[in-house]
């Protein structure tokens, strides 16, 4: 009895409270270091550059179009006619009446790119050399970071999408959501929510492991319900 009870004591010693050997927290541990490090290679890179970046007519004209609305509610008035949606000119708004400076500019751009970064290192499932290859790659280096236009909060919310829908548990109201934004960061991004709402609606019909009647009992109404706040998105 002792010896077994010596021995199951040995055993609970070599695991954490979460169920892990000592070799998968030293893995975990690594690849934790690992996604830090290149978070910050990632953002001295894109802060090196951005202090050396002169910016574009477009840029500034998006920041000038957010500033010269009378508020942030009237932003999507303001921009009418500009032909790309509201979500980049509203989150500038709302940076510039924090800060009150034409610095929000590329602060928006860099901390929105540094979240998308942030969802991409923590849940890509990808090894870390993959990982590398796309952090220091022109897009989130340059394009979705440094140059501040829409493109970067697509990234991010992209990004999310796909954590929240790889998730554990199914939030079919927060995914209708993230597509909502999706699709008023620019034309290109409401086109590709309109391709991930097939791929979501044929995953639910014919891969889930619900066995209801019909579309409503396959798919479920509270994710209908979710893929119409995205749909509603494409139409705004």
């Amino acid at each position: 009895m002792y010896g077994e009870a010596g021995a199951r004591g040995a055993m609970a010693n070599l695991l954490d409270k979460d169920g892990l050997s000592p070799a998968e927290i030293t893995a975990t541990t690594g690849a934790t270091l690992w996604n830090v490090g290149l978070f910050v290679l990632w953002a001295a890179l894109v802060v090196f550059t951005v202090i050396h970046h002169e910016f574009w007519r477009d840029e500034v004209g998006a920041l000038s179009l957010a500033i010269a609305s009378p508020s942030i509610w009237s932003v999507p008035l303001t921009i009418h006619g500009e032909g790309h949606p509201a979500v980049w000119y509203i989150l500038l708004r709302g940076a510039y009446d924090l800060v009150h400076a034409t610095w929000a500019l590329p602060l928006v751009s860099v901390v929105v790119a540094a979240l998308a970064i942030v969802i991409f290192l923590a849940r890509a499932p990808f090894s870390v050399w993959w990982k590398a290859l796309f952090v220091v790659s022109v897009l989130p280096v340059y394009e979705y970071s440094v140059m501040a236009r829409n493109y970067g909060i697509s990234m991010l919310l992209m990004f999310a999408f796909a954590a929240v829908y790889a998730g554990k548990r199914y939030r079919p109201i927060l995914l209708g959501v993230l597509l909502f934004l999706l699709a008023n960061t620019n034309i290109h991004s409401s086109m590709l929510v309109g391709m991930y709402l097939m791929i979501w609606f044929y995953h639910r019909l014919f891969a889930s492991t619900s066995r209801g009647p019909g579309v409503f009992g396959r798919v479920g109404l509270t994710t209908l319900v979710a893929m119409g706040i995205a749909a509603a998105g494409i139409a705004a």
